[in-house]
C-alpha cells in the first residue's frame, strides 16, 4: 500500500512539474528550441543514468532514496529563487532527469520489495496508483489554471504569479 502511495506521490509530481517546467519555458522561448531540449535531456540522461547505477551499488536504497529527495527538492528550491534567463532550459532538463531518476526508484524499490508472484499481483495495484495520480492531477491543474489566470487578471493577486 506504501508503494502505491509512491508511485500515486511519483506521478503527481512528474505530472504537476512537467507542466510547471513546459509553462515556463514555452512562456519565455519559442518552440522551435524544443526539438533541442529533447537532444539535451537524451544526452543528460544517457550520462546520469549510469552515474545514478554506480551511486546505486554504493549505497542502500534506504540511504539513497531520501538522500535523493532531499537533494531534488532542494535544487528545485534554488531553481525557484532564481528562475529567469540560462535556468528555464536547464529547469526543463532537469525535471526530465527527476522524473526519471524518481521513476527508476520505484520500481527497483519494487522489485527489491516483492517477489515475482507477489509482484504480478500487486504492480498494477502500484500502475493504478499512478494513473489515478496523472487523472486527478490533471485535473487539478487545468482548474488551477483557470483560478490562477482569474486572480492575476482581476489585479488583487500579486503580479508575481507569473514569475
Amino acid at each position: 500500500m506504501l508503494l502505491a502511495l509512491q508511485s500515486f506521490v511519483v506521478i503527481a509530481v512528474t505530472v504537476a512539474g512537467k507542466s510547471v517546467r513546459d509553462g515556463y519555458f514555452l512562456s519565455r522561448f519559442a518552440k522551435s528550441t524544443l526539438p533541442l531540449m529533447m537532444c539535451a535531456i537524451a544526452v543528460s540522461v544517457a550520462i546520469v543514468v549510469p552515474l545514478y547505477k554506480k551511486l546505486g551499488s554504493r549505497y542502500r536504497p534506504e540511504v539513497l532514496l531520501p538522500c535523493t529527495g532531499l537533494f531534488f527538492s532542494f535544487s528545485l528550491t534554488l531553481f525557484h529563487l532564481k528562475l529567469e534567463g540560462w535556468t528555464i532550459p536547464v529547469l526543463y532538463v532537469w525535471m526530465e532527469l527527476i522524473n526519471v531518476i524518481t521513476m527508476m526508484q520505484l520500481w527497483v524499490l519494487a522489485s527489491e520489495v516483492f517477489d515475482a508472484r507477489q509482484a504480478k499481483r500487486l504492480f498494477p495495484i502500484l500502475g493504478g496508483g499512478g494513473s489515478s495520480a496523472a487523472i486527478l492531477v490533471g485535473y487539478f491543474l487545468s482548474h488551477s489554471r483557470r483560478l490562477t489566470a482569474r486572480r492575476c487578471c482581476s489585479g488583487w493577486w500579486p503580479a508575481s504569479c507569473w514569475r
